[in-house]
């Protein structure tokens, strides 16, 4: 279990607050399971998200990866920010 792990964990034992990004989350949120709150709060905009690696010689196995990343992260909306109904109005990414 890794730390993101353990924060959802906690929270949904009901034992903490937490402050998780969208990528930490499954559906707990979709489920019901999470409720967000303080969404009011202006979050920063970490800008581009950037692969770097060797052009030549590129491994197969790197090639598929990049194609995920790109399926996941490239899309309008990223795979994580669609499990959480209303995210882009919630943290005003609509507007943009």
């Amino acid at each position: 279990m890794n730390e993101a792990e353990l924060l959802i964990k906690t929270a949904l034992n009901g034992r903490m607050l937490t402050a998780a990004t969208a990528q930490m989350l499954g559906d707990e949120v979709k489920n019901g399971e999470l409720t967000p709150i303080m969404t009011g709060i202006e979050l920063s905009n970490y800008g581009n998200f950037f692969a770097v690696y060797p052009h030549r010689d590129l491994a197969l196995k790197t090639q598929l990866f990049l194609d995920i990343l790109t399926d996941i992260v490239g899309a309008p909306t990223p795979v994580w920010a669609s499990k959480i109904p209303g995210f882009n109005k919630m943290y005003g990414f609509d507007e943009l």
